[in-house]
């Protein structure tokens, strides 16, 4: 077959079409619930509400940004779908501007959001995969669109660059509004929970990543909660009790106990509600060493 012959929605064209008529899809699916859910399980208001022991500066920003990336993401490949099934010559370029802007996006919500969120690794599971994805993708389609024979000869419809502005923003628009009238009309701040209950929350989603080493020789095993106590578990994982000297240990131990808990709104807190925070240590074979308690008046 000639290169002038190389036309059509045919051959590595197909895989092409199921990507742009799944992604859409895909996108929305994947992400806009999970906005709901943030703003309907009361996460926005403990996240963004001052007053909130889980109050994370820059958050309500962060999702707002993310959310409207990701919209404009979803209106983008709407309209690529029109672009390649009518053939438009604008196609190949809008595709290629696509992926290298959703690859960037997902290194520039990494860094955002371990900015936000220190903790945090920049590259969890999640993240990874999608930018090994993406990696991939471009590496595959963006030398295609730009070599292949068949593509110069399939999109040839003439088409120009502010029709796909115009035709995007329509899109992200239609989209964006109602989704907005309805993140609008939940009710985002929950009922009051007692401080028992929040520091059982708190435990419970904390323990979901352990246990986890903190350095070479302490590992953070579990939280508990119990009343107005919150107890963190570590262990020495290359101690034994007898080696250890208990009340040298509190000392040195103590002070950057006490300033971290005091530093911390979300601790500070709880500590206000006269919670006993307690952080208590044990060796690599179970036994206790020591505990160091700190509460409200530490922080005087």
């Amino acid at each position: 077959m000639s290169n002038s012959e190389l036309k059509g929605l045919s051959g590595w064209l197909i895989l092409v079409a199921i990507g742009v008529v799944v992604t859409p899809i895909r996108l929305y699916f994947s992400t806009f619930p999970m906005y709901g859910d943030i703003f309907s399980n009361g996460s926005w208001y403990f996240l963004t509400n001052q007053s909130s022991t889980g109050y994370v500066s820059g958050f309500a920003p962060l999702l707002i940004i993310e959310m409207a990336i990701n919209l404009f993401l979803v209106s983008g490949f709407i309209y690529l779908a029109f672009l390649f099934f009518s053939k438009r010559s604008t196609f190949p370029k809008t595709y290629i501007t696509l992926i290298v802007f959703s690859l960037i996006h997902v290194l520039v919500n990494a860094s955002m959001t371990q900015w936000i969120f220190p903790e945090q690794p920049f590259f969890d599971a999640a993240t990874s995969k999608a930018f090994i994805t993406g990696v991939i993708s471009a590496l595959i389609w963006i030398p295609y669109m730009i070599r292949s024979k068949r593509v110069k000869n399939t999109f040839t419809v003439e088409h120009n660059n502010i029709s796909i502005v115009k035709h995007m923003m329509i899109i992200f628009v239609c989209l964006g509004i109602p989704y907005s009238l309805y993140i609008t009309s939940i009710k985002t701040e929950p009922k009051i929970t007692s401080v028992k209950q929040q520091l059982i929350e708190i435990a419970n989603k904390v323990n979901k990543t352990l246990p986890q080493m903190l350095d070479s020789e302490t590992k953070l095993d579990s939280v508990s909660a119990s009343g107005h106590e919150l107890q963190y578990r570590y262990i020495l994982v290359n101690y034994n009790s007898v080696d250890l000297d208990a009340d040298l240990l509190t000392s040195n131990m103590r002070p950057n106990l006490v300033s971290s808990a005091c530093s911390t709104e979300a601790i500070l807190n709880f500590l206000n509600e006269d919670v006993l925070i307690k952080y208590s240590y044990f060796d690599k074979l179970g036994v206790h060493v020591t505990s160091i308690d700190i509460k409200k008046s530490d922080c005087d």
